[in-house]
């Protein structure tokens, strides 16, 4: 059952007339709902107050107000279950209409192909695609707001979504490596050994992708992003020039190269 309360979130409790006249349109024709606006502090309050560790990480290190209140819709959402609507969405006949008692979760696609809306959520109380999609926050954040790989934090994230069903699990393993290897990012060599050790523990490194995006990692993090562009380049097939110069840097790059990956301990 999808609970029955309606969230959004503003920085103030005034608002436009237009605004305002949506939001009592909502209540008018949703009176078995009950509707609370949080407010930016209410928000901070609500998560630091629900949530612990990477979350709480992840939370405080958004300093985009709209970042934070896009975190905090799936927080809320998953902590208690019911509606979410952005400030100025506007629902045009009661909820009731489309949503049984039955229902875990109401999902409506966009007009563009294969996204679905996020201005309106529809979710029982810890929907596992609620948790799917905080934990791809979390790690999109993890990777690339703190600008290195905790391995402790990654872990931590992989280890939530691999106590759910297969699909969720091979989705996720996939997300993380669309996200792999950056130039922007660094994984040392301990937390790389922790992660590939926590892989196969929990019987994940069969998927020899995201290993493989998790040694590119480290091999930048180690060699730096100057080394990496030069081997990149000399080694891509498209920018081959029969020249000695051109062959002698690209044989010492691959030498370097394959030396770093013989030598990486696991």
């Amino acid at each position: 059952m999808i609970p029955k309360n309606i969230y959004r979130a503003w920085q103030t409790q005034t608002f436009h007339k237009k605004v305002e006249k949506r939001i009592k349109k909502t209540i008018r024709i949703n009176k078995e709902y009950s509707h609370v606006i949080f407010t930016e502090p209410q928000r901070d309050d609500f998560v630091y107050a629900n949530f612990e560790g990477s979350i709480t990480e992840a939370y405080q290190q958004l300093n985009n107000v709209v970042a934070k209140v896009d975190l905090w819709r799936y927080l809320i959402i998953y902590k208690h279950g019911g509606v979410y609507l952005d400030m100025d969405a506007s629902i045009e006949r009661p909820i009731s209409t489309f949503i049984s008692d039955d229902d875990q979760a109401v999902i409506s696609a966009e007009t563009n192909e294969n996204l679905f809306l996020q201005w309106a959520l529809f979710y029982k109380k810890e929907h596992p695609i609620i948790k799917f999609r905080l934990s791809k926050a979390e790690m999109l954040i993890c990777l690339f707001d703190s600008q290195n790989i905790d391995s402790q934090k990654f872990c931590d994230i992989i280890n939530r979504i691999s106590q759910d069903t297969f699909d969720y699990k091979a989705e996720f393993i996939n997300y993380i490596s669309l996200l792999l290897p950056s130039l922007h990012i660094s994984l040392y060599p301990e937390d790389y050994a922790n992660i590939l050790a926590f892989l196969r523990n929990r019987n994940l490194d069969h998927d020899s992708n995201l290993s493989n995006k998790l040694t590119e990692q480290v091999l930048i993090s180690e060699l730096g992003v100057k080394f990496m562009k030069e081997y990149l380049f000399y080694t891509n097939e498209k920018n081959y020039i029969n020249n000695l110069d051109f062959l002698k840097k690209k044989e010492y790059l691959e030498k370097r190269y394959n030396l770093k990956l013989t030598n990486l301990k696991f």
